[in-house]
């Protein structure tokens, strides 16, 4: 008994141990001296990334979001908020077993007060200390499964002379970079080389206007550019995020021929002895960044190439639904589906949601 007491004993002494020196390295990790602190310092030249993307790995990917995404996303917060705003990021917690961090970025006006604009979280991301510095590598999660979340859409009308759209565009990238599973947006050009016939009949749906106008979801449109309704175009993203979809986009096959251009299927699933009015099942093939740029230099992206729309309402819904897409140019290898499910009544007043979407990468089709 008295060995079993002593061996006991030692046992607790090395368990004791164990700990202390586990909580002695981890102590040792100053991630606001080491990381956080520099960051914020890069993060005072919104004139230029690139000090503060150094230290993000070059093959980054957070969420199937890249280390150019990410890059974008920061542009799009000093497009919203100003160049004037204080970016400070803050290590919540740190994981020792898998070597990553759980921070928040916060987004700071001077001029007001309190002055807190926005904070934003990022779950899970990988650190490793690459020679003498800290780089991020995201959770190392590629590829997504949007699964039963409803997937928004926003629609922006364009021309690449429009001198205060690229400020939108930025904000909806950087949108879809920040929550790639459940934002997609639409760029239509109207009046310039990018434009299609389709877009003027979208653009009559919800009423022509000036420059940029921007449709959330089908329920609201937002005209102009400037701070405020760039904030009113994220506040109404972030109002969509986490709400389930009743309706499922399953099943879909698509086949591109060259010169004719997009047919497909998919299966809709919806609820129990659902009947729906003026539904339609609208579809976009896309460009994702174009060779063409916008008034400021910058690449259109999500241009569409071509859009189609077919009326639902009285399909079999137990039924696959078949759907084709003209389109006589050359696919381009960044190209996508945008898919979704929209009730349409006539005329639009703000009563058009789309209830749920998919985007699809063609590439390699």
């Amino acid at each position: 008994m008295r060995y079993i007491s002593l061996l006991l004993v030692l046992i607790a002494l090395f368990i004791v141990s164990a700990c202390d020196r586990f909580d002695h390295d981890f102590e040792t990790l100053d991630f606001k001296a080491e990381l956080f602190t520099p960051m914020q310092s890069a993060m005072e030249h919104p004139e230029d990334l690139s000090a503060l993307m150094a230290f993000y790995a070059d093959d980054y990917v957070h969420n199937a979001a890249t280390k150019a995404d990410r890059e974008q996303f920061f542009h799009s917060l000093f497009t919203l908020y100003g160049e004037d705003i204080v970016l400070v990021p803050a290590l919540q917690a740190y994981n020792h077993h898998n070597q990553s961090l759980t921070w928040e970025l916060r987004v700071f006006d001077p001029d007001m007060e309190p002055g807190l604009l926005a904070v934003i979280p990022f779950n899970d991301e990988k650190v490793l200390k690459v020679g003498d510095s800290w780089k991020l590598y995201g959770n190392r999660i590629a590829d997504l499964e949007q699964g039963t979340k409803r997937r928004m859409v926003f629609e922006t009308f364009t021309f690449t002379t429009c001198p205060n759209c690229p400020q939108v565009e930025n904000v909806l990238h950087g949108l879809a970079s920040l929550y790639p599973t459940q934002f997609s947006y639409l760029e239509y050009h109207f009046n310039d080389p990018l434009a299609i016939p389709a877009t003027a009949q979208t653009f009559g749906y919800y009423g022509f206007s000036v420059m940029p106008a921007t449709i959330l979801n089908g329920e609201a449109k937002v005209i102009g550019g400037d701070p405020i309704h760039l904030e009113t175009i994220r506040n109404a993203a972030e109002g969509y995020l986490n709400t389930s979809a009743v309706f499922l986009l399953e099943d879909i096959q698509t086949t591109f021929t060259a010169g004719t251009g997009l047919v497909g299927s998919l299966n809709l699933e919806v609820p129990d002895n659902s009947k729906e009015t003026d539904l339609n099942l609208r579809f976009h093939l896309i460009e994702r960044s174009s060779a063409t740029t916008n008034s400021i230099g910058n690449a259109c992206t999500n241009v569409v190439l071509a859009s189609g729309k077919l009326d639902i309402s009285e399909h079999d819904l137990n039924l696959p639904i078949n759907f084709s897409l003209p389109f006589t140019g050359s696919l381009p290898s960044d190209a996508a589906l945008i898919i979704f499910v929209q009730k349409m009544p006539s005329p639009w007043a703000d009563n058009a949601p789309i209830l749920n979407a998919r985007e699809i990468d063609l590439a390699g089709i």
